[in-house]
Formats: C-alpha cells, sequence, structure tokens
C-alpha cells in the first residue's frame, strides 16, 4: 500500500502524515514492512514509500484518527485472508497427577483419556499381531477351501459304496470321483 494511500484511508488531510510517523518511529519497521520505489510521474522521477500489510498496521498503530482502530481490525482481516492462516493456540489439557493418562491434540482439541485398568501394548507388537492375524486367517481360508474339496470327494466315495451294498447302480463306477 502507498502511504498516500494510506493516509486517505485514515482519514488524515495531509498524505505526508503517514510518513511522519513512520519516520518517528522507523526504528519499529522492519525491511519487509516497508520500502522505497521510484515512480514514473509524467516527466518526472518520484520516489514513493510502500508498506505490506505488517507495515500499514504498524502504522494504523501509530495512528490517532477516529478509524484507526477500523483500519487495523480491517488489516489484520486481510493479512489473514493473504496468508489463509490462522493462529491456533493449543489448549491446555487438565490432567490430574495420578493414574495413568493418553493425551491426544487433534485439530486444536486436547482429548484426555484415563487408561488405569487397561492394558496397554507396545506399538510395534501390535503392528506385528495384526499381520500374524492376516497371515492365519489366510491359513483358514485355505483349509477351509481343502475341507470342502475333502468333503466333495468323501461324498462321491460314499456314493460308490453303496454299490456294493447293491443300493446303487454298478455304472457309477464308470464316472470318475471328481473335486469340487
Amino acid at each position: 500500500m502507498i502511504s498516500s494511500e494510506l493516509a486517505k484511508l485514515l482519514r488524515y488531510s495531509r498524505t505526508d502524515k503517514v510518513t511522519q510517523i513512520y519516520n518517528r518511529n522507523s526504528d519499529e519497521f522492519t525491511s519487509k514492512m516497508t520500502e522505497t520505489l521510484k515512480r514514473l510521474s509524467g516527466n518526472y522521477q518520484k520516489t514513493v514509500r510502500i508498506f505490506s500489510l505488517r507495515g500499514a498496521h504498524l502504522i494504523a498503530m501509530f495512528a490517532k484518527t477516529e478509524v484507526a482502530k477500523e483500519v487495523r481490525k480491517w488489516l489484520l482481516d486481510l493479512a489473514d485472508k493473504e496468508t489463509h492462516q490462522q493462529v491456533l493456540l493449543p489448549a491446555v489439557a487438565n490432567i490430574p497427577h495420578e493414574g495413568r493418562w493418553v493425551v491426544r491434540y487433534i485439530d486444536g482439541v486436547v482429548e484426555v483419556k484415563n487408561i488405569d485398568g487397561k492394558v496397554c501394548i507396545d506399538n510395534m507388537l501390535f503392528l506385528q499381531l495384526q499381520k500374524d492375524s492376516i497371515y492365519y486367517r489366510n491359513k483358514l481360508i485355505e483349509l477351509n477351501d481343502k475341507l470342502k474339496q475333502f468333503t466333495t470327494l468323501t461324498n462321491n466315495f460314499v456314493e460308490r459304496t453303496k454299490i456294493t451294498s447293491g443300493e446303487c447302480s454298478v455304472s457309477l463306477f464308470a464316472t470318475p470321483l471328481k473335486l469340487a
């Protein structure tokens, strides 16, 4: 923001008032807050002072006009929009001294849980147990498939044994045993 624009925004009657404020308090400004630029205005070169949002806010802090307070608020809102950041102050957790507690800080919210009487295990051990349970579940699925095959084979065998007792036709022997 150019100093003359900031002076109008702060409703100073003279545009050099912002420069006067800056000159009186220049030790509080960093190089990121303000600098001077050479501008061509017609046939002559003019030096103008520009301010970043932070620098303009600091000028508004020193300003004594009636609108300075509103200008400060507006500049802070503008700075928040520009940076897309909100400063979240971490909440303070109230944790009693006795007992065992788990404290989690997620999205600006502190969650405190008492874990007395609960079994706690190492995370690496838990991950290994998960892997093992997946391995053994897959082994059970394989065994279940083999059991189905064995059951089919056994049922076929039972049907063939019915021939010897005369319950079935001999033609059943012509059909080979099949696994499902």
